[in-house]
């Protein structure tokens, strides 16, 4: 689970603690707007209790006093009459029963006094059930006092929670935040050595279009070595035609001199030193024409060898520089490692694969040069064999006009 799922998850649940918070504040200020009147009625009823306690004892004090009975004949008391007080049927001895026609003839006061004796029973049960109602109404008021409290230390403990959440959810924001920048600059240094990737696979196309410019300059080389070598061939076989029309002329002049020696003796010494003078010139202008092309030659050879050691040189310092390069992509990707594996991963993969295309390209153009090398000494060696052979059938051929000359 990354940070963004577990940012989501946790402001779900803080939106799920906040909504419980404002219903659980609902219903505080519900028990609030209810709480004043329960505690309203519960001061009335000790108001009401405290007059009734007051009224209580000054009616027991106004009965208790006989003057008051006969001074206010017409006053319903709630309240039980005092012990003095006659009451007929109370006073009657036992055995006997008062009738209703004899409680008709009782005074009017003794009349007041049952009346006033029932209502204060009356009154006392009224008064033992509002007691009742007065302590199961300071128990609820309890009950809603502890509920209050309770609902108070929950929503202390829940604001608690709440502010521990918004932290937790700011320092996730903050870590997504880092997380973000960095992720971004990743992005930003992936993208450089991803130029910087394609850069080097330009250089390679250029240096590998630079291998195959040398290599056809090579074969242009090669084409005019051979073109050279078999125009000598050509102009050996001509004069190795001459040679041969030389001697046979020389063979008829011979046999002609066999009937006419004294007289084409000197003409035979004449077409001898003829011969001899051609030979030299032809032997001279061909030793001119071989120099010539050796001096060409060697100077094709240094050409071609300078050529092959300034690119052997750009080969080389372009290596080393791409090693140097690859070297410091290295360095980038084994600090990269430590933060981003599968970024160090990808950039290891392809940096070895250009490695190793790299020295693979190096390993066929050093064998491109040494095969280069060997085809220019192998020429070298078939030319100085061939002017070694070419010296040798000239030397032969002088011997044979020594011979003739000396002969003849």
């Amino acid at each position: 689970m990354n940070i963004k799922e577990t940012t989501q998850g946790v402001t779900g649940r803080l939106e799920g603690k906040r909504s419980e918070a404002k219903h659980l504040n609902k219903v505080r200020q519900d028990l609030q707007k209810r709480t004043p009147d329960l505690e309203a009625i519960a001061l009335t009823f000790l108001t009401d209790r405290m007059e009734w306690d007051t009224e209580m004892n000054r009616q027991e004090q106004a009965i208790t006093d006989s003057s008051a009975l006969h001074n206010e004949p017409e006053r319903v008391f709630d309240i039980e009459p005092a012990p003095s007080a006659l009451d007929p049927k109370r006073n009657q001895p036992a055995g006997q029963e008062v009738g209703d026609d004899l409680v008709a003839l009782l005074p009017t006061s003794l009349k007041d006094k049952n009346e006033a004796t029932t209502q204060t029973t009356t009154a006392q049960e009224n008064m033992k059930r509002d007691k009742k109602m007065l302590v199961s109404r300071e128990t609820v008021l309890e009950k809603h006092k502890e509920m209050e409290k309770d609902l108070r230390e929950r929503i202390s403990t829940l604001e608690k929670s709440l502010g521990e959440q918004d932290a937790t959810i700011k320092a996730l924001e903050e870590a997504n935040g880092k997380a973000i920048t960095q992720r971004n600059n990743y992005t930003r240094r992936l993208m450089t050595l991803r130029a910087s990737e394609i850069m080097h696979k330009n250089h390679v196309a250029k240096v590998e279009g630079d291998c195959d410019r040398y290599k056809e300059e090579a074969t242009q080389l090669r084409s005019d070595l051979e073109t050279a070598k078999q125009n000598y061939d050509k102009d050996m076989r001509g004069l190795q035609d001459k040679y041969e029309q030389a001697v046979l002329s020389a063979n008829k002049a011979h046999e002609d001199s066999k009937t006419l020696h004294k007289k084409e003796l000197g003409q035979m010494q004449q077409r001898i030193d003829e011969a001899t003078t051609a030979r030299n010139s032809e032997k001279l202008a061909m030793e001119k024409r071989i120099e010539e092309a050796t001096t060409a030659h060697q100077e094709n050879i240094r050409e071609m060898q300078g050529r092959i050691d300034e690119a052997t040189t750009a080969r080389e310092s372009e290596k080393l520089a791409m090693e140097k390069r690859i070297e410091e992509y290295e360095d980038k990707v084994e600090k990269l490692q430590q933060k981003s594996k599968e970024t160090a991963d990808a950039h290891t993969s392809k940096t070895k694969d250009l490695q190793k295309r790299l020295d693979d390209a190096a390993a066929t153009h050093k064998t491109e040069m040494k095969e280069m090398q060997q085809r220019i000494d192998e020429a070298t060696n078939t030319h100085r064999t061939e002017k070694q052979a070419t010296e040798k059938r000239i030397d032969e051929s002088n011997r044979e006009i020594k011979w003739l000359t000396a002969r003849y």
